[in-house]
């Protein structure tokens, strides 16, 4: 039986913007211009300010509906926060949209999820819950893709046999439903399926592939030389993308930036500056009480070091390539006033 292959490659272009806004952290211009007066007042020429990050979007978020945490305790990470919670939160650093990744337990939810983005513009994509293979596939997936802001799929079961999908002829006709509409698949599988992931993305070499190696990398131990080649590989497929997202063991995020530099410098080196983008993996990153504003503080002091055009592209541009946004809801919150 011939294998339907995919017929085209789904990219939106945003134009590159003229300029880009830059904003500042509040504690940041009170520390700059603190250090700015006792400079001039001991007649020294005040330093010089480090470059603040651009505009971001945030690739990597969750909001969970109360019908999935009906009484979540006001400490409880996973409580259920609106859009407007979330970008009071995150704008302050320079946060001015968001992908919204699936945390749902029903195909209803996706439902809910494309009704906030209908009421937020800063929610500029969604990847959803559907599962390739199963009965009711196409019928959902016409459902949820008439609304362009459903931009992928991230599956639950699809890791736990992929080989036995792979000769699933149906399995392949509805990844080809998925490509023909350019829509995104994300993983999100243990490290034990990585090498499935490749073989997809090598088959479907016009779709768009996204992962989030948590498994692979975590700040609290070494960086084994099995999860480098494993990393590796993944890199070396050019359709696959990266989420840079700090991870971190026991429900604690290191503040020390230091303790990062070896992950993020892993994620650049390997899949380089086209291909790695903001991820912020919120809520589930603020167990133990940890900010926001900590989260992406450091990322930020590593991905600002690497200069501005590198930085853009990191906090934005990559996201809108990988999931494929549509270039006018972005351009409402990234071009400059």
């Amino acid at each position: 039986m011939m294998r339907h292959s995919p017929r085209r490659l789904f990219q939106t272009v945003v134009n590159p913007l003229s300029s880009i806004p830059a904003i500042s952290r509040r504690e940041f211009i009170a520390a700059a211009g603190a250090a700015s007066v006792l400079a001039l007042g001991r007649g020294l020429a005040a330093p010089p300010a480090p470059p603040s990050p651009p505009p971001a979007i945030d690739g990597h978020v969750h909001f969970f509906s109360p019908r999935v945490v009906p009484h979540a305790p006001a400490d409880n990470p996973f409580r259920t926060e609106t859009p407007a919670e979330f970008m009071r939160m995150a704008s302050p650093v320079g946060v001015t949209g968001v992908v919204v990744i699936e945390a749902i337990r029903t195909i209803e939810e996706n439902q809910w999820v494309l009704d906030l983005a209908q009421q937020n513009p800063a929610i500029l994509g969604y990847i959803g819950l559907l599962e390739p293979g199963e009965k009711d596939f196409p019928k959902q997936l016409d459902r949820f893709a008439a609304n362009p802001l459903f931009r992928g799929i991230r599956p639950h079961r699809l890791f736990s046999d992929l080989a036995g999908y792979f000769a699933d002829p149906v399995f392949h006709h509805h990844l080809a439903l998925l490509n023909d509409r350019g829509l995104t698949f994300e993983w999100g599988g243990p490290a034990d399926s990585v090498a499935w992931l490749i073989r997809l993305a090598r088959e479907y070499t016009q779709m768009r592939f996204v992962c989030h190696p948590v498994s692979l990398l975590d700040s609290t131990r070494k960086y084994t030389a099995e999860s480098r080649t494993v990393l590796e590989k993944t890199a070396l497929v050019p359709n696959i993308y990266a989420k840079a997202t700090l991870e971190h063991g026991h429900n604690r995020l290191v503040r020390d930036p230091a303790v990062y530099r070896p992950q993020l410098e892993i994620y650049f080196s390997l899949f380089g500056p086209d291909r790695v983008l903001y991820a912020s993996n919120w809520p589930p990153s603020y167990a133990g009480g940890v900010s926001y504003q900590t989260v992406h503080q450091l990322t930020a002091d590593y991905v600002v070091s690497l200069g501005s055009k590198r930085a853009e592209k990191f906090f934005w541009r990559n996201s809108v390539a990988a999931f494929g946004l549509k270039a006018s809801r972005v351009h409402r919150v990234i071009a400059p006033p």
